[in-house]
């Protein structure tokens, strides 16, 4: 029974996710077959030394992982440090600004009246007046609110113009500067959204709120507390217990933690399991700083230490939540960075864990090693909602074309996406799908847009 429930559980999880998404699928799970199965029976054999570290490690900071902290977030977007450099861009004409950013910059300018770097530094001072009424009663006069949210939603934006930059600036075929970038465009394209959700919270009024696990959130105070007692049943889980209870004493935004825990990987001995590295972790750090000493083992882990941002006392490593940029602690695929074990990473892992960076995800489309995968490009078709990649698939030959893209017309036809079907109709010929795929399409509509049906159909009709 075990066995079967811990095999059905790990099917729903997939590395390639993001944490907060790996949360919401854990506490889905959990809620759907607290019935069925008992908690120990899922997780037990999850956490045993027969399963690969790697799932281990990705389910704890999925356990671990915190709501966005929107009075954190709040404190350090009102420094609007992303805005500032386009105002100081614009002031001195060095790098100039592309057009985006021009555009952005006006839009501010409107909207709050702020138009250069002294009047930002200015608003910043009066965001945090503002900030201070938010959170002891909510109370923003409206014009107030507007301009506020304004700016965090110009920061984000500023944010996600410099994540494009990056994206659209590495090398598409240099696999390994893509695998190196990003955690950094991750961490930016998380910050991005908590910065924009900000916006929108203080536009409708709500309350902004501390942070909080997000299995605790979705599961409710009651399922989850019930949840952890059964777990301490067992002696292999009351570990991960203790890590999660941790967690909600310190609640650490899980970026800091996974860079702090890499430095706990680095310094204890390789017999240690997930589990105790995130302890240690969690143990040492606060929302500030976190430091460790790592005494003989600083010889091994110094040459790994360049352009981290780590500081370096004798033996004492010690990081700065506050400045440091985390992404060169974090390893290619979002968890702890291991040098000794790095390899290229795959095309396909690299493809999945891009899905949702649409500038980065065009680029590696017109990589060979990309579109010459089989079976890839039909995958991205089947997940992909974005019109920019759809289109771009669908308009560009090599990517709907050759034996390893034979997949791709039926994908794109069957994609629920508004896809124009001037695009679309070309595919429906036995060229690109065949009649019996065709007339099996029309057996089972389910999620096919009505208009390819009504094309679908229509082919089909004239070829009897």
């Amino acid at each position: 029974m075990s066995s079967d429930a811990a095999s059905f559980f790990l099917d729903k999880i997939s590395i390639t996710d993001s944490f907060a998404v790996g949360a919401e699928k854990i506490a889905s799970f959990l809620l759907k077959f607290e019935e069925r199965w008992d908690v120990v029976d899922v997780l037990e054999p999850v956490f045993s030394d027969e399963c690969d570290r790697k799932i281990q490690e990705y389910i704890i900071f999925c356990l671990l992982d915190i709501r966005r902290a929107d009075i954190a977030t709040l404190q350090e977007a009102i420094r609007y440090k992303r805005l500032r450099q386009l105002f100081a861009r614009q002031h001195n004409k060095i790098y100039p600004l592309c057009e985006n950013e021009m555009l952005l910059l006006n839009e501010i300018r409107n909207q709050t009246r702020v138009g250069s770097l002294q009047l930002l530094e200015i608003a910043a001072k009066i965001c945090s007046t503002w900030m201070g009424a938010l959170l002891e009663t909510n109370d923003l006069e409206e014009k107030s609110r507007l301009q506020f949210a304004a700016l965090l939603k110009g920061e984000s934006v500023a944010l996600k113009e410099r994540s494009n930059y990056l994206s659209d600036h590495v090398d598409s075929y240099n696999m390994k500067a893509i695998a190196r970038l990003m955690p950094l465009l991750t961490m930016c394209d998380e910050y991005a959204k908590s910065l924009e959700d900000l916006g929108t919270m203080i536009l409708q009024r709500k309350i902004i709120g501390a942070p909080v696990l997000t299995v605790q959130q979705l599961m409710r105070k009651e399922s989850f507390e019930k949840l952890l007692k059964n777990m301490t049943k067992s002696s292999v889980l009351q570990p991960v217990v203790t890590v999660v209870n941790l967690q909600r004493a310190k609640l650490s935004p899980v970026q800091n933690l996974l860079a702090a825990t890499t430095l706990c990987r680095w310094t204890l001995d390789s017999s240690a399991v997930p589990l105790q590295w995130i302890k240690l972790a969690l143990d040492l750090l606060t929302q500030e700083e976190f430091s460790i000493d790592v005494g003989e083992k600083i010889g091994l882990i110094k040459p790994f230490l360049h352009n981290t941002g780590v500081e370096i006392n004798g033996t004492v490593l010690k990081i700065d939540f506050r400045k440091n940029i985390l992404s060169p602690l974090i390893g290619t695929d979002m968890l702890t960075r291991n040098p000794a074990a790095e390899k290229e990473i795959s095309v396909v892992d690299l493809v999945m864990r891009n899905m949702g960076n649409d500038v980065l995800l065009a680029r590696l489309l017109d990589n060979p090693k990309v579109f010459n995968k089989p079976g890839l490009i039909e995958r991205i078709v089947t997940m992909s909602r974005s019109m920019v990649i759809l289109h771009k698939i669908a308009s560009t030959r090599e990517l709907y074309t050759g034996q390893a893209n034979t997949g791709v017309p039926l994908a794109l036809l069957k994609n629920p996406t508004a896809i124009p079907m001037t695009l679309l109709r070309m595919f429906i010929n036995p060229t690109y799908v065949s009649l019996p795929a065709m007339k099996e399409l029309l057996r089972n509509p389910y999620g096919i847009r009505n208009e390819v049906q009504y094309e679908v159909k229509s082919f089909v009709e004239r070829k009897r």
